[in-house]
């Protein structure tokens, strides 16, 4: 008769155990694998939702400048000393403003709109020479509009 005794420093365990502790393993594992999966995939559509936004804000501020120069235009070839309008370009608007702030000396705002993306731009001390050349003080982004 032959018996059996477990050799010392090690225990004994029921091949079912070492199953149970594979399965903890592989979960482990796996969690671990779809956390940085997700983590990945987030970051990749936060960054795909800014650069549609970056694309927009400069499309908004060029409808901005186009505007402006489209109050110019009124300024010079209308003799306009005040007025409005507007212009719709592609995926947006755009509108501006045209005031006189001294006699002979204009400010234009105008305003670009793509999505929810607003830019804004005035030009401030425009004046007309009397070749017809127009001159522009400042010509500038802004968040508000100076008075």
């Amino acid at each position: 008769m032959l018996i059996h005794l477990p050799l010392p420093g090690r225990r004994h365990c029921d091949s079912g155990q070492y199953g149970y502790a594979t399965l903890i393993g592989v979960l482990v594992v796996a969690a671990v694998g779809l956390a940085i999966a997700i983590s990945l995939l987030t970051l990749g559509l936060g960054a795909s939702q800014t650069s549609v936004v970056e694309v927009q804000s400069a499309q908004a501020r060029h409808l901005a400048d186009a505007c402006i120069e489209e109050g110019l235009f009124q300024i010079r070839e209308l003799g306009s000393s005040a007025g409005a309008g507007s212009l719709a370009v592609g995926d947006g608007t755009c509108s501006y403003e045209v005031s006189e702030a001294s006699p002979g000396d204009f400010r234009v705002h105008g305003v670009g709109m793509v999505g929810d993306v607003v830019r804004r731009s005035e030009a401030i001390g425009v004046r007309v020479g009397d070749d017809g050349a127009i001159s522009v003080d400042r010509w500038r982004d802004t968040p508000l509009f100076s008075s």
